[in-house]
């Protein structure tokens, strides 16, 4: 199957006019084991019931003949599946393909990075601070599987979760960010469904956090590598209160996740209440179709929010999913 990009985007189109449910965003979380036990996550908690690769391939393919235009890979660590690169070969070349991960498993497994667009790895701030929060050789990990990322010629982001123990780390993963030639997003702590019980512990300070936005703006003003849109940021500035963001989610309409024991859902943050349908019961595309979509507590969530804009066509965060776009079909013309 070739991409379908215009046909995917005509469909996504019509289903918006017509209120139907369309695949557009479908993260993959293919584990919920970990080599880390980051301060907030409490994913290693989670049930450990995995499908198989066959399993997952079938996932996959249905949701690509679907449309699918963006699919991340997710964990846990995705790098611990010895079969990641099956799946990830499955999808290569068909939809917007990302990987999130720790990066300290990509040094001996970068094989895998050709069929991928993009590579999110994780980075709460310096050396001290974010071995401190995700463990031991943490940070080594992060930025020597960054640096293999744009070896191999591939987009990298990091992704920082910001929480009172490091929200002066803003500035230092920005300055890294470009010094490796990446783009960063930054997202406050949300205790969810899938948080550890420290999560709501560690929340940052709000002045402290809305001068690090603050920054954030500035810094996008002036084109430094900000990958968050302006209307995020500015969304960011509403922090804890996400009430506007609950109204406007689109999660469950026109994204959703695959969890590692094949239930559909919409998002972690509501993955305690949404009694979610089995894809390997009903077939996923269907178990999309029939997800509940209960009260949504709202969040501030970057994925989530981003996509949210976009499909409510948010010009901010359409102009950056246009150049994730370009550069997806640029590298699968490589």
């Amino acid at each position: 199957m070739k991409r379908r990009t215009p046909i995917s985007l005509a469909r996504l189109m019509t289903a918006r006019v017509l209120g139907r449910r369309f695949p557009a965003s479908i993260g993959m979380i293919v584990t919920h084991r970990c080599n880390l036990r980051c301060a907030y996550c409490g994913f290693p908690d989670l049930p450990s019931d995995e499908m198989d690769a066959d399993q997952w391939l079938e996932a996959i393919h249905a949701f690509l003949q679907a449309g699918t235009l963006r699919m991340g890979f997710s964990g846990g660590e995705p790098l611990l599946r010895q079969d990641l690169d099956r799946l990830l070969r499955a999808a290569h070349g068909k939809a917007l393909i990302t990987l999130n991960t720790n990066g300290l498993l990509l040094p001996e497994r970068k094989g895998l990075l050709k069929w991928v667009d993009a590579a999110v790895i994780s980075l709460d701030g310096n050396q001290e601070v974010h071995d401190s929060l995700r463990g031991q050789g943490a940070y080594a990990g992060a930025v020597q599987g960054g640096e293999e990322a744009v070896k191999a010629g591939k987009k990298l982001i990091f992704a920082m979760v910001v929480s009172k123990q490091n929200t002066n780390q803003i500035p230092h993963v920005l300055r890294l960010s470009e010094d490796m030639g990446a783009q960063c997003f930054f997202q406050p702590v949300t205790p969810c469904a899938v948080s550890s019980g420290k999560a709501a512990s560690i929340l940052p300070d709000l002045e402290e956090f809305k001068k690090g936005v603050c920054f954030l703006q500035a810094a996008k003003r002036r084109g430094r590598p900000v990958c968050c849109s302006r209307s995020y940021l500015k969304s960011l500035m509403r922090y804890p209160d996400a009430s506007v963001e609950k109204i406007r989610c689109k999660l469950g309409f026109y994204g959703g996740f695959v969890t590692p024991s094949g239930r559909v859902c919409r998002c972690h943050v509501n993955l305690d209440s949404d009694a979610a349908p089995s894809g390997k019961d009903l077939g996923f595309v269907e178990a999309f179709r029939r997800m509940p979509i209960t009260d949504c507590r709202g969040c501030f969530i970057y994925p989530y929010v981003e996509l949210s804009n976009l499909l409510s066509g948010n010009p901010g965060p359409l102009y950056e999913a246009v150049k994730q776009a370009a550069l997806s079909w640029r590298n699968s013309e490589k």
